[in-house]
Formats: structure tokens, sequence, C-alpha cells
């Protein structure tokens, strides 16, 4: 998924997404993934790359990190019935044992939202919406590119996960079964 550049707050998000229903699933409050397994029980998670890698330029500025610095990347991806729902890309900078997030490497397939929703001690910045190119998400060759997207940053004990989300859903055809 390639960054954005340019990202807006909520009071804007029509310029990303004009739809009630797309601003809806955009701003949603919880976890993505369980509104996508309410919605789609069959929804899964298929890890797509996890490990050190370089962020996005775009990434590094929103994290406050130098460019090309190396931080821990995870890209998933969300189906139901095989149709693609949505791309997430989590950047946790730092990379370590020490480091608040480091359990993040034992997750798998299982979703993000079941580790994030259950901290007490979370803060999470505001959404900010923008449209995303994920055509360099590995094994994904046929377009369109351009996704309606929203990230935040989550912080506990001082250290941020920046994650992003890109919403096949709001382009595609629905799933059967909705």
């Amino acid at each position: 998924m390639n960054a954005c550049t340019h990202w807006v707050l909520a009071d804007q998000i029509e310029k990303v997404a004009p739809a009630v229903e797309a601003q809806s699933w955009l701003l949603e409050a919880g976890s993505i993934t369980a509104r996508l397994k309410h919605r789609w029980p069959s929804t899964r998670v298929r890890l797509v790359n996890e490990g050190r890698d370089t962020p996005y330029p775009e990434e590094c500025l929103r994290l406050g990190l130098q460019p090309n610095s190396t931080c821990w990347v995870r890209e998933v991806r969300l189906h139901a019935a095989e149709q693609l729902l949505v791309h997430a890309r989590t950047v946790v900078p730092h990379w370590g044992p020490g480091n608040p997030w480091h359990d993040l490497s034992a997750l798998g397939e299982r979703p993000l939202g079941e580790l994030l929703f259950q901290l007490p001690d979370l803060q999470r910045s505001p959404l900010e919406f923008g449209v995303v190119d994920i055509k360099t998400l590995s094994g994904f060759t046929e377009g369109p590119f351009k996704r309606p997207a929203r990230r935040c940053t989550y912080t506990r004990d001082g250290a941020a996960l920046l994650l992003t989300e890109a919403f096949d859903l709001l382009i595609a055809s629905p799933v059967t079964g909705s």
C-alpha cells in the first residue's frame, strides 16, 4: 500500500468518501475486523508480509522518524468468501524486545483488533482519511488501485503504532451472504 500524500480529519471526510455508507465504515470507532465479522462471519485475516522493513516516507513523517528508518511492518488482507475487503498496514518504530508492541509479531493471522481493543492503557489519535494506492502489496496486480483509507496512531507506554486500513469493500461488489 503506497502512502497517501494528503490526509484529512473527519470534518472533511466527504473529500475521501462522499457516500454515507462509506463514511460509516471509515468512521467506525471500534474494530473494523469485528464489524466485518458481524456482517460477513466468514471474514478471515491473511498475512501478506511481516518483519523489519523501511516505512514509506510519508509514514516516517507521520511517526517523526528519519527517512529510511527500520521499523516492524505487518501487512494483512481481510477477506470474506474469497473477496478482498480491507488491506491493513501496521508500522511500529523502535522495534525490539523492550518495545511494548513486540508481542504483535506472534499474531500471525489473528486480527490486530483482538489485541488493540483489549488494552486498557491504549491511546488512539484522531482518525485521518485519504486515498491510498495499494498496488505495491505483494500479489496484487489488478486495478483499480486507489482505495479510500483511514489511519491513526495508537500509543502504549510511549511507543507508537501506525495503522492504515484501505477499504476494498467500498469499491467492490458486495460479498454474498451479507
